[in-house]
């Protein structure tokens, strides 16, 4: 538990709660400095953000300590036991390394860490505890993640998971972190043969809160965007004068993807839907629609003769577009996503930074 604000207070509490500062009689306070050489994981933190880096780029054992809980411990000057009022172990969970990643839960994360590769504790005297009540738990962004589309709005690309209670959960985005919710597809041209076009895919959801925490946002975080409908196809009986006729078939434009980051293998980007090659009779083949990639949807294909064009894919804080019909109906567009979902609106969070939050943000949703 967090240590005491007043009164006595013993090194081996001091112990129990940041680690072992040395082995026998080679304990003391003073390897607890951050510029001591026994204080290791000094690269956490390193240009997080504003807050974080206000600590000459690494963290301190801990920063909102002593009698007035607003002093770091070991920042500067003498080290005493009474800096260690209100202190509590701090742990970071590693979400910067590596490459583009998909559909994280910190919680998870962090209780499979059994060897401090991923959750660090801050110091470096001692791994993390399976329970995280009375703790400072930073979650720290500095890459991208993206979610995944075709199954739930509220599909998101990073989940808090729910944490023990007390626990004080911080997620801290830095300038590289970027947290997508997925692009919707887009939806395929109707058939030659005159099928209506398919409707576009929803947009998934970029961040979901499950335990209350405050946000610290000098990245982004987006919602994934609706895919434009597919257009329709086009079938109709042609004559020229007297001679008897033939029919003619040309299919629809796919739907252009909506803007997002999508796990899809090998490929970060939602699709443009296919637009069937099957024309027949004169009639003229439509083209797929484009790709969506995280701020940027993908523009619907063209229908073949007289066929529907795709819609258009949603652009960030745009609605997709239904596709041109044929001689059926084209495709509806996808629903967006979200930037940010809660359980429940008493799950609160607090935002700051010069980052963007760019999507709706909604409570008391199913967070899958």
């Amino acid at each position: 538990m967090a240590l005491q604000s007043s009164g006595e207070i013993r090194f081996s509490q001091i112990r129990d709660e940041f680690g072992e500062s040395g082995p026998g009689s080679a304990v003391s306070l003073g390897r607890y400095r951050k510029n001591s050489i026994h204080f290791t994981n000094k690269v956490i933190g390193r240009n997080v953000n504003n807050r974080l880096g206000s600590y000459s780029n690494y963290l301190p054992l801990d920063i909102n300590c002593g009698p007035n809980a607003d002093t770091p411990i070991g920042e500067t000057g003498q080290i005493k036991a009474t800096d260690f009022y209100n202190g509590q172990l701090n742990m970071v969970v590693d979400l910067y390394s590596g490459d583009t990643d998909f559909r994280i839960d910190c919680r998870s994360i962090y209780l499979n860490d059994n060897n401090g590769s991923t959750v660090k504790c801050v110091g470096g005297f001692r791994f993390r505890p399976s329970n995280s009540a009375a703790k400072r738990v930073i979650v720290y962004v500095a890459k991208t993640f993206g979610s995944e589309a075709d199954t739930h709005r509220t599909t998101c690309a990073v989940k808090t998971g729910d944490w023990n209670p007390t626990t004080n959960l911080d997620l801290e985005i830095g300038p590289n972190g970027k947290i997508y919710g997925a692009g919707g597809d887009g939806g395929d041209g109707g058939s030659a043969n005159g099928s209506a076009g398919s409707d576009g895919k929803s947009g998934s959801t970029a961040l979901g809160v499950q335990y209350p925490c405050s946000i610290n946002n000098l990245g982004r975080i987006q919602a994934g965007y609706g895919g434009g409908g597919g257009g329709g196809g086009r079938r109709e009986y042609r004559r020229s004068g007297k001679k008897s006729g033939r029919w003619a078939g040309s299919s629809g434009g796919g739907g252009g993807g909506g803007a997002g980051v999508q796990n899809s293998p090998g490929w970060t980007s939602s699709f443009g839907g296919n637009s069937p090659q099957d024309s027949y009779g004169g009639g003229g083949n439509g083209s797929d629609g484009e790709d969506g990639v995280d701020i940027t949807s993908g523009g619907g294909g063209a229908g073949g003769q007289s066929a529907g064009t795709g819609g258009d894919g949603a652009a960030v804080n745009n609605s997709s577009t239904k596709g041109d019909n044929g001689t059926v109906n084209g495709g509806i567009g996808g629903n967006n996503g979200y930037a940010i979902v809660t359980t429940n609106a008493s799950t609160d969070y607090t935002t700051s930074g010069s980052g963007s939050i760019v999507g709706r943000q909604q409570a008391n949703v199913i967070v899958y």
